[in-house]
């Protein structure tokens, strides 16, 4: 089995840091924190320029299967059960640069994906926003003037507004480069995004109800074959991330093509699970000095220009 790197960045609105984020996960140590019906707990160390962090995710079930071949193509099915408070469990590292808030997840099979960390991510996130709006009530409460109270009171609550923090897969360039090169000349290209940018003032009492919102570029026939036509839509398809685009154009040879984008997360890096994963590894009490971080730190730099932006 093995293991992959993904890439992903967090977007927020400017109430907290990064930093006030990170505290609030610190804080949050050894807390069960239960997302989507499992219980699930996070470490983060704070290091230079990043965070380092890992996400354990405690599975229900006590008992566990293991298939044991014998001799030839005889098989025999092995059951074990845990006791007490014994559970299995899956886990997944993850870094998360302090300027950029973009990061790289490590995922394998039947472990929590990335669409779920960045679900998980957002519920503390939100968290941390309600936390830091009841403090600075219960400090203006405690200032005892009823009549500046009541402005100040609105003005903090929109201040920590919910549903500031969006997650989305990181693209490496050259992935989407692959999907257009064959292209000669590029005659339009759609796109659509799974959450909405809508910013029209007829629009925006109702945003938070548009599942998604679609748009298109057409382009003049006599600049169809410009290279800065691909620049532009493999910018901002690593800018925006669409949930989904749709280029149409003809190939080299003159055949009319469109080529899809589904966007998915892409893999950076990956690993062979039992050779990843020792005693040093998940050492939970010295967690930050695992070598796991340092494999996910190497990649980081590889891709120094994607990570830090």
């Amino acid at each position: 089995m093995e293991i992959h790197a993904f890439g992903f960045e967090w977007e927020h609105g400017d109430a907290i840091t990064i930093d006030d984020f990170g505290r609030y996960i610190v804080s949050c140590l050894g807390t069960t924190i239960v997302f989507q019906g499992q219980e699930r707990l996070v470490y983060l160390k704070d290091t230079d320029g990043y965070y380092l962090g890992l996400l354990i995710t405690s599975r229900d079930h006590k008992t566990t299967c293991e298939l044991v071949r014998q001799h030839g193509k005889n098989y025999t099915v092995k059951i074990r059960r845990t006791t007490g408070n014994v559970h299995p469990m899956d886990f997944n590292f993850f870094i998360v640069h302090k300027q950029t808030w973009r990061g790289l997840y490590l995922h394998y099979r039947g472990s929590c994906g990335l669409s779920t960390f960045g679900g998980f991510a957002r519920k503390m996130y939100n968290d941390c926003l309600r936390e830091r709006c009841d403090m600075e009530l219960n400090e203006l409460a405690e200032q005892g003037d009823p009549n500046r109270a009541r402005g100040k009171e609105r003005e903090i609550k929109q201040k920590y507004k919910q549903g500031q923090f969006t997650s989305q897969p990181l693209l490496r360039e050259e992935a989407v480069e692959r999907l257009i090169k064959d292209l000669r000349r590029i005659n339009k290209f759609e796109w659509t995004y799974a959450m909405p940018h809508v910013e029209q003032r007829w629009f925006s009492s109702v945003k938070n109800y548009v599942s998604t919102e679609r748009g298109s570029f057409s382009f003049s026939s006599s600049h169809h074959h410009r290279a800065d036509i691909k620049d532009a839509i493999i910018g901002f398809i690593n800018a925006h991330i669409p949930r989904r685009g749709v280029i149409h154009g003809t190939t080299t040879q003159g055949e009319e093509k469109a080529v899809t984008i589904e966007v998915k997360p892409d893999v950076f890096q990956e690993w062979d699970y039992d050779a990843m994963i020792t005693d040093d590894a998940l050492n939970l009490s010295a967690i930050d000095k695992s070598p796991i971080f340092e494999e996910l730190l190497s990649v980081a730099r590889r891709n120094n220009r994607i990570i830090q932006g």
